[in-house]
């Protein structure tokens, strides 16, 4: 064998090795396959597209974040004195307790944002959770453990969560600076959760989901969110009743989307199909997570963030966004809103 194809067998076992982890994985890829897009229902700019799927999964049993905290079989706390991305997670009861990305703590010294899926075990000793600040003006102590107002971060702020490189806590802290300053909110903390308190956006928010709420079909498995005209976001669940116990939060965050962004405009069935077809073809990075069971399926370029987390070969959830274009821009100008 002359030094020519040595070079290239030695540059072709690279190669493979390094793309060792980038595969289509069968068991998502099998269940992305069999979804379906339902009609579209649309209220001012903010259209839901129902997705289905006939499809038998591994029965995983679990129970929410909210439902663990009404019945106090979970406590959540800061680490040590408290740092600002990690939060300490104790299930202290026998029931396994799913927390979606996205969702909202607030209390301690300050109000988070959880920043990746996670199953927590029955009788589980405190774990390191990942987290990032949604309240940029405040550090003192204001309860023991962590509470929750039901409320999910925008599709924008889930998308900085979920992205977690370097410059995505100070997007995060941009984008709700602009979120109150556009809704006229005076919040002393800069809080993501003040913005919920403001009794006009109460009742606008309140429209979205009366005008909604009860649209949604209950057999829908997944969502995917338009506004103005423009996708935001796609989560796909397990089963529908999985999405039913998500979907007051989904539909809230989403209507405080659509009423920050004033564009009019829908999505049709057709482009709801075609983002479909787009999240099918991708291929995902696969990286195991705490215990043997759980796994992480991930794709982040220039224009998606997708991540998807199976448990025992089943699908729990998987969330996809559009990636912000101004994101990457702001690294270089340096456009930084924090108050």
């Amino acid at each position: 064998m002359n030094v020519k194809c040595i070079l290239c067998s030695v540059i072709l076992v690279l190669f493979f090795a390094s793309c060792a982890d980038y595969t289509h994985p069968s068991e998502l890829t099998e269940y992305l396959n069999r979804i379906e897009v339902g009609e579209p229902v649309k209220h001012e700019n903010l259209t839901v597209v129902p997705l289905y799927a006939e499809v038998d999964q591994n029965n995983v049993d679990y129970i929410t974040l909210q439902q663990a905290l009404e019945n106090k079989w979970i406590e959540i706390s800061e680490k040590d004195e408290g740092q600002v991305p990690k939060v300490l997670i104790k299930n202290i009861s026998g029931k396994r307790i799913y927390v979606m990305s996205g969702e909202v703590l607030t209390g301690c010294k300050q109000d988070r944002i959880i920043a990746g899926d996670m199953i927590i075990e029955p009788s589980t000793e405190e774990t390191d959770v990942d987290v990032f600040c949604v309240e940029a003006g405040r550090w003192t102590g204001e309860s023991e453990n962590f509470t929750s107002k039901e409320n999910l971060g925008t599709a924008k702020l889930r998308e900085r969560a979920q992205r977690k490189d370097d410059i995505a806590q100070l997007e995060i802290w941009n984008e709700i600076a602009k979120l109150n300053r556009n809704n006229n909110v005076d919040t002393r903390t800069n809080a993501y959760q003040d913005i919920y308190e403001e009794e006009d956006i109460k009742q606008t928010l309140n429209g979205f989901e009366t005008a909604l709420g009860e649209k949604l079909d209950k057999q829908a498995v997944g969502i995917i969110v338009a506004v103005g005209g423009e996708i935001v976001s796609v989560d796909i669940f397990r089963d529908s009743k999985m999405l039913q116990d998500y979907w007051p939060k989904l539909l809230k965050s989403s209507a405080l989307s659509a009423l920050d962004h004033k564009t009019a405009g829908s999505l049709s069935w057709q482009e709801a199909e075609a983002l479909l077809q787009t999240i099918r073809k991708k291929n995902y990075h696969k990286k195991q997570m705490r215990g043997e069971k759980n796994f992480r399926y991930t794709y982040l370029d220039a224009e998606f963030n997708i991540s998807a987390h199976m448990y025992d070969g089943a699908l729990i959830h998987l969330s996809g966004f559009p990636v912000d274009e101004d994101a990457g821009m702001r690294r270089d100008r340096e456009e930084l809103i924090v108050e």
